[in-house]
């Protein structure tokens, strides 16, 4: 597969979310940023692991989910890892796992599943309209 936005080789790897919620709430924050999830991962690994994001819990192989990774992110996890490591997918997981509570806490949730009830209801827009007027009103002022 080639990602059309970077020209680049992208590799398929299996990656197993703990929780449903997990994935869920990725699926709707990649559909926010208007990425496809198997890049929008690939970017969230990079950012992570550039910020020296360190690894930290096992991840259970539940709800299994295919992303996409490019040549660079497979090295940045060979170096963080080593070659022949098995703690690969748990990387994966924990940096969109982490990526996942930044951006709902914008949204002003504390859990996966808040997010999901809040996407899932009508008070998304009223909250996308509050963040925009006050963005319009900093830029006249």
């Amino acid at each position: 597969m080639r990602d059309s936005s970077s020209n680049h080789h992208l590799y398929k790897k299996r990656i197993f979310y703990t929780t449903p919620e997990i994935r869920r709430a990725f699926y709707i924050l990649a559909a926010i940023f208007n990425k496809q999830p198997a890049i929008y991962a690939n970017e969230i690994c990079k950012k992570w692991l550039k910020a020296n994001f360190a690894l930290i819990e096992p991840g259970k192989r539940k709800e299994p989910v295919n992303i996409y990774i490019d040549a660079q992110l497979e090295v940045d996890i060979e170096k963080e890892l080593g070659r022949n490591s098995k703690q690969r997918s748990t990387l994966i997981y924990q940096c969109v796992k982490r990526e996942v509570y930044v951006q709902i806490a914008k949204w002003g949730c504390k859990t996966p599943q808040q997010f999901i009830d809040l996407m899932t209801s009508e008070k998304p827009l009223e909250i996308l309209g509050q963040v925009i007027s006050d963005i319009n009103t900093r830029l006249i002022a």
